[in-house]
């Protein structure tokens, strides 16, 4: 005997399932690819601000600032050069071009600060340090490029250039820190 009965078919469910590999592509490609650079850029933007905070800090406890310390112990912008170079170089897709250490004078009833000129250490007038006047750090500035983990492959085939997706990202760190043995400033 035949039921009267019919059973009637969704028809959305199969466009669902037809345009569901489509859909996915669309937010692979668009959201999780540039997702992933942005995050790899901000790890290793992360990694070079780190190389930057460890020479100031290794910059600091040296015992002189220009020239290498009478027992052949390296200088502060030695130091600073040396450390820098070996942490970006740990990491891929990390470059610094170019580094600079000054003396940060800052006068102790005023509060205002100087800048020495880079890498020299204080002369003339300025030496030898006076630490009842004067707070003295050590400034390191990092230039560098960090280049992006991937390139995205529907933008780089554009020709766009845009820094940290399809380009270097060009970046510039400083760090701060107090120098420990102020009469090695004018050294």
């Amino acid at each position: 005997m035949i039921s009267g009965r019919t059973r009637v078919r969704n028809k959305r469910v199969g466009t669902t399932i037809a345009e569901a590999p489509l859909a996915l592509w669309i937010i692979i490609m668009a959201m999780a690819f540039p997702l992933l650079i942005l995050v790899m850029t901000s790890v290793k933007y992360g990694l070079f601000w780190n190389a930057a905070r460890d020479a100031c800090k290794q910059a600091c406890q040296a015992q002189t600032f220009e020239q290498s310390g009478p027992t052949g112990s390296l200088s502060a912008v030695q130091t600073a050069g040396s450390v820098a170079t070996a942490a970006a170089s740990s990491f891929s897709g990390i470059t610094i071009s170019n580094i600079e250490v000054f003396i940060i004078r800052t006068d102790l009833i005023t509060g205002i600060d100087q800048k020495m000129p880079v890498n020299l250490k204080l002369a003339n007038a300025d030496a030898p340090p006076d630490p009842e006047k004067y707070y003295y750090a050590i400034q390191v500035e990092l230039d560098g490029v960090v280049e992006p983990f991937i390139q995205h492959p529907g933008v780089a085939n554009s020709g766009l250039a845009i820094p940290g997706l399809t380009t270097s990202f060009p970046i510039r760190v400083t760090s701060q820190q107090p120098f420990e043995n102020i009469q090695g400033l004018d050294d």
